[in-house]
């Protein structure tokens, strides 16, 4: 009898063991059952995924709050009527529109929070940055296309895409949720009505990844 007492003993002493064990896995894992039964994900994730781009530039000037001069150094995806080691003019792509400046043919007075929006782009893009772009695919569609890839005045329509410490950011995404907060008088969709491969609207969505915010 005494040894049998000491058996059990002994399995309990064992499971008891087990018990803990499974124990600490489970919380070192961040595990909290959910009614699903499911772990529940705690936190972003650690980086986001490399968006889609054609062409890797390097910013050269900066118009206004929606329109900047690169020059193009590589091209991932061959695309035509555009050539490495050039200089282009790249309008925001989406349709999206920041205030005009003082000179502008629309607005030679210039529009409220045009300052501030140039600012911001040149905060996100500083002269000297590398960006990459997402050219339009559509915007040849567009009766006042002035070739592929290309609006009414011969500007390269495309996503502009930048690293911010380490975190992809899309600068037009960017401009276009600061813009309708802060300026919310302003048109920001003014363009929308042309034809586009992207739509700016999914860029205000609660969980899009490119920004930084």
């Amino acid at each position: 009898m005494r040894e049998k007492g000491v058996s059990s003993a002994i399995v309990i002493a064992i499971a008891v063991i087990i018990a803990a064990v499974a124990a600490g896995v489970y919380f070192l894992a961040g595990g909290t059952g959910g009614e699903d039964g499911e772990n529940e994900e705690v936190g972003p994730p650690a980086s986001t995924p490399s968006p889609p781009y054609e062409v890797i530039a390097t910013v050269d000037c900066i118009f206004d709050g929606d329109t900047i001069g690169v020059n193009i150094d590589n091209l991932i995806i061959p695309r035509t009527g555009v050539s490495e080691n050039t200089w282009e003019c790249v309008r925001f792509a989406g349709g999206i529109d920041a205030p005009e400046k003082p000179g502008s043919p629309k607005a030679p007075e210039g529009e409220e929070g045009w300052q501030e929006s140039m600012e911001l782009v040149e905060n996100l893009v500083p002269l000297g940055t590398t960006v990459y772009l997402d050219l339009d695919d559509n915007q040849e569609q567009n009766p006042s296309s002035q070739g592929p890839f290309r609006g009414v005045f011969g500007r390269l329509i495309a996503v502009i895409y930048v690293k911010v410490d380490g975190q992809w950011v899309n600068v037009n995404a960017e401009l276009l949720r600061w813009g309708l907060e802060e300026y919310p008088d302003q048109n920001w969709l003014r363009f929308t009505y042309f034809i586009s491969e992207f739509d700016a609207n999914e860029w205000l969505e609660e969980n899009y990844l490119y920004i930084l915010s």
